[in-house]
């Protein structure tokens, strides 16, 4: 896990999409418990909640590679990384579905791959305004549709994540978005927004919260026994009722307290 974890985070800026699918039954609540104990980023997906809870996960090969045309190019145990290491190589600019542009277009592309989409934006524009050819203005444009797409995705996970008041996920995609957009008035709003949020008492209540939370879920790593991991989570939501991290430490605890999988 640990080198899941390495490799997502060097790579997960680069293209890469990865997920670990959990076999042995544990439930969605243990499975955040896993991932705080060993500090997971990764998406881990529930076995029995998902779509492959049919899916022999006991004995299948651990490790499956889908490229970017969506084959399947290597099944195994071990070796994934080389393999993966490669095929992002080839994808100079993730997001964009090729892989190569029109020369009018690399400045464009190269500046979205490096996730400045303000100055990309401007660039693709650019080459629109010169109207050089349909080539370069379809891959202009295809650059453009891929800005669009990268920004929305940040924005809604925002939104999303407000609604469940994961104000750390909220600061960390609208940092992200204002520094692509960096000198743009896109850029100063967004900016002046995480400014906003983070001088809210609301929302520094519940970013100490899940700090918090996060931290006691890392500190049961050391617990020898899950009695010693629950009486943690019980105390840090006594402490902190009335937040969302109050709240999910509740349920972690409570499926702890009743598993006959989770140590």
């Amino acid at each position: 896990m640990p080198h899941f974890e390495e490799f997502y985070s060097k790579n997960k800026d680069k293209g890469l999409r990865m997920f670990a699918i959990e076999g042995d039954g544990l439930t969605r609540a243990e499975n955040i418990a896993f991932a705080g104990e060993w500090k997971l980023s990764f998406p881990i997906v529930t076995l029995a909640d998902s779509q492959v809870s049919q899916w022999d996960c006991k004995t299948m090969p651990n490790t499956f590679v889908i490229d970017a045309a969506g084959k399947l190019i290597f099944k195994a145990s071990e070796g994934w990384d080389d393999i993966v290491t490669k095929e992002l190589a080839k994808r100079p600019y993730p997001g964009i579905d090729k892989d190569k542009v029109e020369k009018e277009c690399e400045k464009a592309a190269q500046a979205y791959a490096k996730g400045e989409l303000g100055k990309a934006e401007e660039l693709a524009n650019g080459v629109l305004a010169a109207k050089p050819g349909e080539k370069a203005e379809a891959d202009a444009q295809l650059i453009l549709d891929a800005i669009k797409k990268s920004a929305d995705t940040m924005r809604a996970a925002a939104d999303a994540a407000k609604g469940e008041k994961r104000y750390d996920i909220v600061l960390a995609m609208l940092d992200k978005l204002a520094a692509a957009y960096k000198g743009t008035s896109v850029g100063e709003e967004t900016a002046e927004e995480a400014r906003s949020l983070r001088a809210d008492k609301e929302v520094k209540k519940e970013l100490c919260a899940w700090q918090t939370l996060q931290k006691t879920l890392q500190g049961n790593k050391a617990c020898k026994t899950k009695s010693e991991k629950t009486k943690n989570l019980r105390a840090l939501q006594k402490s902190l009722e009335g937040t969302a991290a109050a709240a999910q430490a509740r349920e972690i605890a409570t499926a702890i307290e009743g598993s006959k999988l989770y140590k």
